[in-house]
């Protein structure tokens, strides 16, 4: 089931085509692990699972105003019997309800052709162990814009910056194809 809702106001007299627009979101889903997370047989990996069906239910709110270029928004997730790897690589499922809280906030600046983009992220997770997120995630675009093309080809050059809060980062597993936590 998803559902979203959107109500614009027009706020603003000079700028009567520019709106404040609030959005919310829900969504809810009940699926079936897939045929490798249940049954596997390799080299490496061994097992023969009987897991559950997984429950994802999320609330989503923003407000942006465009005109500001500003974008704010927060969201929870409720998630029962996820499906994770482990820090051995071997599938695991999570028999507790378990929450995720986010909330981001986005602000672009422009000056003549040289634009600051800005992007903060917050989260947290009710159980580390299985899903593992940084506490708060940073990052900034600055780069000078211009007409490679008039009308048809833009280019862009600048730096792109990232910052994240200390948390251990999903490995990859070759064998597998999939990412799993690590300590």
């Amino acid at each position: 089931i998803n559902a979203n809702l959107s109500f614009n106001v027009y706020p603003f007299r000079r700028y009567r085509k520019s709106p404040i627009s609030f959005n919310a979101h829900f969504e809810t889903n009940l699926k079936e692990p897939d045929y490798y997370q249940q049954h596997l047989c390799t080299n490496h990996f061994r097992w023969d699972n009987d897991f559950s069906k997984t429950s994802t239910t999320k609330v989503e709110a923003s407000v942006e105003i465009p005109r500001w270029k500003l974008k704010a928004s927060v969201g929870y997730a409720l998630l029962s019997n996820n499906i994770y790897y482990d820090t051995l690589g071997i599938v695991r499922q999570n028999t507790e309800p378990m929450s995720i809280l986010t909330a981001t906030l986005r602000k672009d600046f422009r000056l003549w052709k040289f634009h600051f983009d800005h992007k903060a992220l917050f989260q947290l997770s009710s159980d580390e162990a299985v899903v593992p997120l940084p506490k708060l995630a940073l990052n900034f675009r600055y780069y000078f814009q211009f007409d490679v093309v008039k009308n048809v080809m833009q280019m862009q050059v600048g730096a792109n910056g990232t910052y994240t809060t200390k948390w251990y980062l999903p490995a990859y597993n070759p064998v597998l194809g999939v990412f799993h936590n690590q300590n």
